[in-house]
């Protein structure tokens, strides 16, 4: 087994195995991706195509280069453009059928980080058959974390909207009954990254340790370390995001709203969760070595085969 799997790793030395096993394997984590979700991208774009997109540029390329870029970002009004009901119908069809698969090419890298740290053999193709051997116990528990996402934040989102409303009317000073909505809201939004960080390591469990729906082992796993687990995402998140954002802001600029643009986003976007998978996947292997004893377990079969 590889030794560098064999140890608690620290902050830092999770997101440098996080993104040097990223460019590493990238080809093949990406592929498992593309493989997957590549062909809703294809059928998106063919729909918007059909309904009258642009593939390159569309419109004025002699307008100044703001004006193109919050063009292409949907930030001006089209006069006598209206949303084509029926493409939206048809992308957000598109849309929630790829979602079913988004957790199975998640499973799929951290079966390979899986095999990595055992020092294993793998391709995409491999990655991906073993991903669906779990199927139904991925989508059944990826439902149920969603579900419980959905009713931790909705409901409560709007119980804390409407009371920071009533607060900021109550209070005297709109100032520090502003600044306390805010504070309110922030703090919200924490507390509910926290719980479901708890619970986000639900698909390891379910391809690696064969339990589903996985959700309290995750929460047993992630006690003593949700806050740093949650550190590490955000960090992950914002350095993914800011080249994304880069890419979007210069594709804005060059292309403008084209079918060509929102393609290329979406590749990007699979890149950024291609990362994210991967870091999950690292992340669920460090705690199973802090709760589970797996370095000694590790040390034990070591010497049993000697």
């Amino acid at each position: 087994m590889d030794n560098q799997f064999n140890k608690a790793k620290s902050f830092g030395e999770i997101l440098d195995q996080t993104f040097r096993l990223s460019k590493n394997h990238f080809s093949v984590f990406f592929l498992v991706f593309l493989i997957l979700l590549g062909p809703f991208i294809l059928l998106e774009a063919l729909v918007q195509l059909s309904y009258g997109a642009s593939f390159f540029q569309a419109g004025d390329t002699g307008a100044p280069w703001y004006e193109r870029m919050f063009s292409g970002l949907g930030l001006d009004e089209v006069e006598g453009e209206m949303t084509n009901l029926a493409q939206d119908a048809w992308v957000s069809i598109i849309g929630l059928i790829s979602f079913i698969f988004y957790p199975v090419a998640q499973a799929a890298i951290i079966i390979g980080v899986f095999s990595l740290r055992s020092q294993k053999e793998f391709t995409a193709g491999t990655l991906i058959k073993k991903a669906f051997s779990r199927f139904w116990g991925i989508l059944g528990s990826s439902i149920l974390y969603y579900l419980i996402m959905f009713g931790i934040f909705v409901v409560p989102f709007i119980v804390v909207l409407v009371i920071g409303i009533f607060g900021v009317v109550a209070i005297d000073n709109a100032f520090i009954g502003v600044l306390m909505m805010i504070l309110f809201v922030i703090g919200f939004f924490v507390a509910i990254g926290y719980l479901l960080i708890r619970w986000s390591m639900y698909l390891g469990v379910v391809v690696i340790d064969n339990e589903a729906p996985g959700i309290g082992r995750s929460w047993n796993l992630t006690r003593g370390n949700g806050w740093r687990i949650l550190g590490l995402f955000i960090v992950i998140t914002i350095i993914t995001l800011m080249v994304s954002t880069a890419i979007e802001f210069t594709l804005a600029f060059l292309l403008g709203y084209s079918v060509l643009t929102s393609m290329i986003l979406s590749i990007v976007s699979l890149f950024v969760t291609m990362v994210i998978s991967v870091a999950m996947a690292i992340i669920f292997f460090d705690l199973k070595v802090r709760n589970d004893a797996d370095d000694l377990k590790t040390m034990i079969d070591d010497y049993k085969t000697e």
